[in-house]
Formats: C-alpha cells, structure tokens, sequence
C-alpha cells in the first residue's frame, strides 16, 4: 500500500496522536526522550572515543562555559532543524508531496496533514533521523577538528 488522501470504505482508525490535545503524552514523550538521550549518549561517547582514539574523554566539555552553552544550544538548534527536515525529506519521498513543518510547546515537527500512511513507511519516516543522522555525525568524526566534537557530539545525542 502506498500512502493515500482516501481511505477505503472499510477503514477503522485504531489510534491517533495529537500533541497539542494530549498533554500527559506530550510529557510522557519527553521523559522517554530525555532517558533515551542519556542512553544514546553513553553509546555515542564510546563510539567517539573508539573513532578518534587519541581524544581526551572530556573532549565535550570547552574551557570557557559560555563557548560551551553557545556550542550546545547552537547544536541542539541545528540538530533538531535537521531531524525535522529528514522526516519531511522521507515523507515527500513516499508521498510525492511537500510536508508541513512547525514548531508546538515542547516539540518541533514536520506533518502530512491528510496524507494517511502504511504502518512500515511511517516507520521509516518515525526512524529515519535517527539512522541518518546518527551514521552521518559519526562518519564525519574522524575529520572534525578538535574543537567542533563537542557541538557535533550533542548535536547527534
């Protein structure tokens, strides 16, 4: 099945995820999310440190804590900008047609707003930032200078 804007006849909608009318999910979504950063980020730093096996294990952490703040916020920024546009990317792959993106309290996101998908795509559209991104920050490890691990590090976790 290839994603539609008309369901057959005999459809029936099991579930449906609305951010903004679901408060307890939106903040279930982002406990889950802040314990999987923790987890992906014990496994990033080993995979960093296995990739440029010189590197201090502090290599995160600047001197100067304003450099540092700037580095994460401006990764975190980037980071999230990227992720969207890769489900949109993925989206427009399988649908043929541009996605919505936009930014609610607490999430960004990048939408099909009457496109309805097959269970196994949209779960390449829901996994892809995080094959594609994650494969992308490490490849570029081995040749980042010192200096923008740190940024990149978070940017991927």
């Amino acid at each position: 099945m290839n994603p539609t804007q008309s369901l057959p006849e005999t459809y029936s909608l099991a579930w449906d995820v609305n951010m903004n009318r679901d408060t307890r999910l939106n903040i279930l979504l982002q406990v889950v999310g802040a314990v999987w950063s923790l987890i992906a980020g014990v496994g990033l730093w080993w995979a960093f440190l296995r990739l440029r096996p010189g590197l201090a294990a502090d290599f995160w952490l600047p001197g100067e804590i304003l450099g540092w703040l700037l580095g994460f916020v401006l990764a975190l920024v980037i980071s999230i900008t990227l992720h969207e546009l890769v489900h949109g990317a993925f989206f427009w792959l399988f649908a043929g047609s541009r996605p919505m993106f936009g930014l609610g309290p607490g999430y960004a996101y990048a939408a099909m707003p009457g496109w309805y998908f097959p269970k196994r795509k949209y779960l390449v559209v829901g996994l892809s930032p995080l094959v594609v991104l994650n494969v992308l920050g490490l490849v570029f490890v081995p040749f980042l200078p010192d200096w923008l691990l740190g940024p990149v590090f978070w940017g991927v976790v």
